[in-house]
């Protein structure tokens, strides 16, 4: 039952993007800072619905940052790699987002941010990485797993409930079959999943412990097992994002770290096949609808073109 919330999870949790190119990896991080003068339950309570047609929960971190996008006080910055290289990008020594592939036979996803925030503002942190993969191995089951940590502030709350000093951190990691990545500039987080091609992940909250709203040092296990045929491909990806706002801050500059490994074998045995089962998905550009039909509109002019051409000589 947890393997099919933490799947529903991870499909919520990633966004769709509208371009179609497929590429082997991507690297991106955002980080933005809000201003949240003026967010207080009143406000909370006089703007209810747009809150929630903002972002469908009605609490303080959400209404800060409806205001902020309302207010065009808003100030970020994006990176993005597409060739295996990590994405970095920071704002006043305040927020930082990095995330990292290696660009090595076995480049996985890590991610390193740090959201701290000054009363009156919020401070948020993204980052998400993807590596393609060629598996040229015996048919197996592989293991992905991934180490975080990280520092959190502890929660206050207003009168009403409502959590007006906090912070927040969530981490994903997946693997799929096929997904396609926009290059599009708006696209913070370019994935689409083709249906069905979700091969397993687990998603983690700071919110969903025992410990939340507690001022704590955190080291978080996550990892699942997926099979894996002989010639095929897969993608592994990892996501996470980080909010701190009116002084609550996260600080998870040492995560999220991911392995793979063969499920079941020793760490000599594991490494020893991968080295000769696995390689980096070599980039493929594949050219979307639109720009395929163009292609064919234009080829057939041509070919028209030409033809008339001959028959007037």
């Amino acid at each position: 039952m947890r393997n099919i919330i933490s799947l529903v999870l991870i499909s919520l949790f990633i966004q769709q993007s509208a371009n179609g190119a497929v590429i082997s990896s991507y690297s991106g991080s955002s980080v933005s800072v809000h201003n949240c003068s003026g967010v207080n339950a009143e406000y909370i309570e006089q703007n209810q619905q747009k809150i929630i047609d903002f972002a469908r929960e009605l609490n303080y971190q959400n209404a800060c940052e409806q205001s902020s996008y309302e207010k065009g006080a808003e100030q970020e910055r994006f990176a993005k790699q597409f060739d295996g290289q990590s994405a970095t990008t920071s704002l006043y020594n305040a927020v930082y987002s990095e995330s990292e592939l290696q660009n090595t036979v076995l480049s996985l996803p890590e991610i390193h941010m740090l959201a701290s925030s000054n009363q009156g503002n919020m401070s948020i942190a993204r980052s998400f990485a993807v590596q393609g993969f060629l598996w040229t191995g015996e048919d197996t089951t592989l293991s992905f797993d991934a180490d975080l940590d990280y520092t959190i502030s502890e929660d206050q709350y207003d009168q009403y409930g409502n959590r007006i000093v906090g912070a927040y951190y969530e981490s994903v990691i997946a693997a799929s079959s096929s997904i396609r990545l926009s290059t599009a500039d708006n696209d913070i987080y370019p994935l689409n999943f083709d249906e069905g091609s979700l091969l397993g992940g687990q998603f983690y909250s700071s919110d969903n412990t025992e410990l939340a709203g507690q001022a704590r040092y955190d080291e978080i296990q996550l990892g699942f097992h997926f099979d894996v045929k002989k010639d095929s491909v897969f993608y592994l990806f990892g996501r996470a994002t980080a909010y701190g706002w009116n002084g609550g801050f996260v600080d998870s500059l040492n995560t999220l770290t991911t392995t793979l490994r063969i499920t079941g074998k020793t760490f000599e045995e594991s490494n020893s096949i991968l080295s000769t089962s696995i390689a980096l998905l070599e980039p493929t550009a594949v050219s979307s609808p639109s720009t395929f039909q163009l292609f064919i509109l234009t080829f057939i002019g041509l070919v028209i073109r030409t033809k008339r051409k001959h028959t007037n000589i």
